[in-house]
């Protein structure tokens, strides 16, 4: 039996019962070849959102965001008060109809609201790609703001936990 005379060669038995050889290296790009052909896929229109498990999505319009199971939704008020560490209002934030002391409103809010005229913003020069969707940033005091002219909406946040909200922006 043949043994290898330098790392390189390797003895393998060919159709005749005789000895060819194979350079590992050639073996090894092959093995790569198809190893990565499994794992190569096309790419897709939307590039998934990075929600964290748990978390619930809340779909609005073409946008969709995620937050903890904790949070409390509201629709079309802009009273936030709740018990809750976190609120996500969807929708126009209109006057509230019953009595709203923000004292008792959480430290989280996200608003996801409707883009008035989508097609109208041109940004201030200050973008960001967030899962696949271009989001322009207009911070404001403490608010963070995000104009999203390809989703329609706009969606705003304040509190510790509101970035990690809006980072969960993507297409419903």
């Amino acid at each position: 039996m043949e043994l290898l005379r330098n790392a390189d060669d390797v003895a393998m038995p060919n159709s005749r019962g005789g000895r060819g050889r194979a350079i590992v290296p050639l073996l090894i790009s092959m093995a790569l070849m198809l190893v990565c052909s499994a794992c190569a896929s096309s790419p897709s229109a939307a590039t998934p959102s990075s929600v964290p498990s748990g978390w619930v999505t809340h779909d609005f319009g073409k946008a969709a965001v995620a937050i903890p199971p904790s949070w409390q939704v509201k629709h079309d008020t802009a009273c936030t008060v709740s018990s809750s560490p976190g609120v996500l209002v969807l929708g126009e934030p209109n006057p509230p109809s019953e009595t709203c002391n923000e004292a008792h409103s959480p430290g989280n809010k996200v608003f996801l609201v409707a883009d008035l005229d989508p097609h109208g913003y041109s940004g201030n020069g200050q973008s960001e790609l967030v899962n696949g969707i271009t989001v322009y940033l207009d911070a404001s005091g403490k608010w963070n703001r995000w104009v999203i002219p390809s989703l329609g909406v706009v969606l705003a946040g304040t509190g510790p936990d509101a970035d990690a909200v809006l980072h969960t922006i993507h297409r419903s």
